[in-house]
């Protein structure tokens, strides 16, 4: 019931906040230290997770630990709390992420016999989805998440292989499977269809699906040049004899031939540039995600970028490959903007693309040129056959 103003006038207002996970860890470990008990880091990390920033749930949750063993460990958090566990979390999403509907259903089907909710399955998978996605949206989530060192190394590693509109479009799908299951229909079924949905965005018709399906399709498609619009030739008066033609022409050559033989050669300021953008390069930590995109648009190209690494400087991303060939590839005005499309679809940034020229060993003089290239293209991961001329007669 709203309270008449004249009855707000006269009382005091206080706003609690959520309490921070960690100081809620260090109030548990106190609690049970206090009790005889033993308490790991991680459970203690766990439940403060669970209780969502309010000491008295989290106090709660550690008692009904504690009438379990008094030597609490993560495991008992999870069979006390009736969670699923972070295992078979990372395994349905990898089902889904892969598109492998028969393995996210048997998961399901084993989850189910071991009596788990499905309600708090899908409320936790979609807490794994929306982990995912702040560590691809965040430089450094770990505050957020307040997860465990290794399960933040893991989940980063999952975040970093998955589309971003892919982490969206499950986030969206199982919170719809959430308010499906309070109006009371079938919660296995729910979250199977929901699942499957995920697993093939074609069977989906929302929004978020659409998106899914359209990425895919940038991906597969190669980045195509823009041409030019022809335009209308204007009319041009009647071209004179050939001999009209040829003398203004020999001539505008021997007037040029001069200025060609002491143009001086073009200043290598290009290598400086390069040199002093290296001095304040930081490493892309996203490269990792951006290879992922270009190995699945060119498979050749992702072999030749194989093994190497981008550092940010400015407007510049400088890449670092093993080989001459990925700089080769990186000459080509389709393969330059297919790898900034990337980038920019990972970092949200457009960047312009240099190399990251390592000080190199002197080569042995004599060296066979093709020799070498070939070498570079088997380290690539690129098959190279061999054929020997024939002499003629």
């Amino acid at each position: 019931h709203k309270l008449p103003a004249t009855i707000r006038s006269r009382c005091q207002r206080f706003d609690f906040h959520r309490i921070a996970p960690q100081d809620i860890a260090g109030r548990l470990t106190y609690v049970a230290q206090q009790e005889q008990a033993s308490l790991d880091p991680q459970a203690a990390l766990l439940i403060a997770r669970l209780s969502d920033g309010a000491m008295r749930d989290a106090l709660s949750l550690l008692d009904q630990c504690l009438g379990r063993s008094k030597t609490v460990t993560e495991q008992v958090v999870t069979e006390a709390a009736g969670l699923v566990g972070r295992e078979p979390l990372f395994a349905l999403s990898g089902a889904i992420a892969a598109g492998n509907s028969a393995r996210a259903l048997e998961l399901i089907d084993q989850l189910y016999r071991e009596s788990k909710d499905m309600a708090r399955l899908c409320e936790e998978l979609s807490s794994h989805f929306r982990g995912m996605m702040l560590i691809k949206l965040m430089k450094d989530a770990r505050e957020m998440l307040a997860v465990p060192e290794a399960e933040y190394a893991r989940l980063k590693k999952q975040a970093l292989s998955v589309p971003l509109s892919a982490v969206l479009h499950g986030m969206e799908t199982l919170q719809g499977a959430l308010e499906q299951m309070a109006r009371g229909a079938d919660r296995r079924t729910v979250f199977e269809l929901a699942v499957l949905r995920l697993c093939s965005p074609k069977l989906d018709s929302s929004p978020a699906a659409l998106l899914r399906r359209v990425e895919a399709l940038e991906q597969g498609a190669p980045a195509r040049p823009r041409q030019a619009v022809p335009r209308k030739a204007p009319a041009q008066p009647p071209s004179p004899a050939p001999e009209q033609r040829e003398a203004p022409r020999r001539e505008a050559e021997k007037a040029e031939e001069p200025e060609k033989a002491v143009s001086p050669a073009p200043p290598g300021n290009a290598e400086d540039k390069f040199t002093r953008l290296q001095k304040s390069a930081q490493k892309l930590a996203e490269w990792p995600e951006i290879l992922q995109i270009i190995r699945q648009t060119s498979p050749s190209a992702g072999a030749a970028f194989s093994g190497s690494s981008a550092y940010v400087s400015g407007s510049y991303v400088l890449i670092d490959a093993p080989n001459e060939i990925a700089f080769q590839l990186l000459r080509r005005p389709e393969q330059r903007d297919r790898m900034r499309a990337a980038i920019q679809r990972v970092t949200g940034r457009a960047f312009n693309l240099g190399p990251y020229r390592k000080k190199a060993a002197p080569k042995a003089e004599g060296g066979d040129p093709l020799a070498q290239l070939a070498a570079d293209a088997r380290k690539a991961g690129i098959k190279v056959e061999e054929k020997q001329e024939e002499s003629k007669p």
